[in-house]
């Protein structure tokens, strides 16, 4: 009888707080600004996945299509920051956002919500713009960060917002924030 072998993914090498990090060639601690970066990256990428997964379920194929392929540029992003090319589509994702847009006045500040299917692309949203504030540090830290890489984190916030509002407005859900008049 033959004995299945399992993968084993712990290491044991982290145990003490630190771990390897591509972006720096060696060993650093887990509250490294390039370990925050990187753990920020990963979890813009699970946010995503469950505005996917939540899109898939409310009939949204289209926009879930659509995040997968920003899904797949942000295992390239991801590559890049290891010091591997990458040309990011920024204009692409204007395009995208023109798209959604496209009819929509914005009267105030959005209230982030209306749907679940809007909720969770906002929620995607907003790890992206702190993805994007620790690409910020990184390069403060003297590493490396191309101004197309920026430019595309940037953007994918904006489509992220612009897909949500879009849900939200084609819903009947749209809601703004109360005005201070």
């Amino acid at each position: 009888m033959e004995v299945e072998r399992l993968a084993r993914i712990y290491t044991r090498s982290g145990d003490e707080g630190e771990t390897y990090c591509v972006i720096t060639g060696g060993r650093v601690s887990k509250d490294h600004p390039a370990i925050e970066a990187i753990g920020t990256l990963d979890e813009l990428n699970s946010a995503i996945g469950l505005a996917r997964a939540v899109l898939e379920d409310k009939g949204y194929t289209s926009y879930s299509e659509i995040l997968g392929e920003v899904q797949r540029d942000l295992f390239m992003l991801g590559y890049s920051l290891a010091g591997r090319s990458w040309k990011p589509d920024t204009a692409r994702l204007e395009q995208l956002i023109d798209k959604y847009m496209h009819g929509i006045k914005l009267e105030g500040f959005i209230i982030p919500g209306g749907s679940t299917a809007s909720a969770t692309i906002h929620y995607a949203r907003t790890v992206c713009r702190r993805f994007e504030r620790r690409l910020v540090s990184l390069k403060k830290e003297g590493i490396s960060i191309g101004r197309s890489t920026l430019a595309y984190v940037n953007r994918l916030s904006d489509l992220l917002f612009a897909m949500a509002v879009r849900i939200a407005a084609d819903e009947g859900k749209l809601e703004y924030a109360p005005s201070r008049s």
